[in-house]
Parts: structure tokens; sequence; C-alpha cells
């Protein structure tokens, strides 16, 4: 009786562990396919924040511009004025600079 309780706690074991490892494997091609996932929406995010997407999409979909001379309005301690404008000043944050007032 103890040699049959033996043997079958024995495949049991075995039964138990190679269902474990199928589930292991299991996993891992899930964590696989999940890291693809994320470099996939890693790209697709870069893709769709880069700078040349946002331009198009602002012109297209929201009919914006970049303005022209005379249009941008500085406001000042003193008051507005108008000063003329570089387009990478605004594109590349130069226009930030409150050093002319």
């Amino acid at each position: 009786a103890a040699a049959l309780a033996t043997g079958i706690i024995c495949i049991w074991e075995h039964v138990h562990s190679t269902e474990l490892a199928s589930q292991i494997e299991a996993l891992r091609n899930q964590r696989e396919d999940l890291l693809a996932e994320i470099g996939f929406l890693r790209m697709e995010c870069a893709e769709l924040s880069s700078r040349e997407r946002i331009e198009f999409e602002a012109e297209e979909r929201l009919d914006m511009r970049y303005p022209s001379d005379g249009e941008v309005v500085w406001i000042v301690p003193g008051g507005a004025h108008t000063r003329t404008w570089a387009e990478n000043e605004y594109v590349e944050g130069a226009g930030r600079d409150r050093s002319d007032g």
C-alpha cells in the first residue's frame, strides 16, 4: 500500500510539474508579446508626437499657422508692444526669453 501511495504521489508530482512548466512557457510567450507591443506603442507614440506631425495636424485640422510679422504682441510691465519675430524663436523655445523687457 505504501509503494502504491508513493507511486501515485510521484505520478501526480510529475503531472503537476509538467502543467507548471507549460504555464511558465505560456507566461514567457505572453511576456514576449507584451514587450513587442510596448516597443510598437513607443514607436507609435514617438511618431504621433513628432514636431512634423503636430505641425501638420495643427495646419490641416485646426487651420493654425505661424503668426506673420506684426501679429505678435508682447505684454510687458509698461504695456503691450508689437515686435517682429523669427519662426524658430517659437519652434525652438527661444521665444520664452524675456530679456527684452
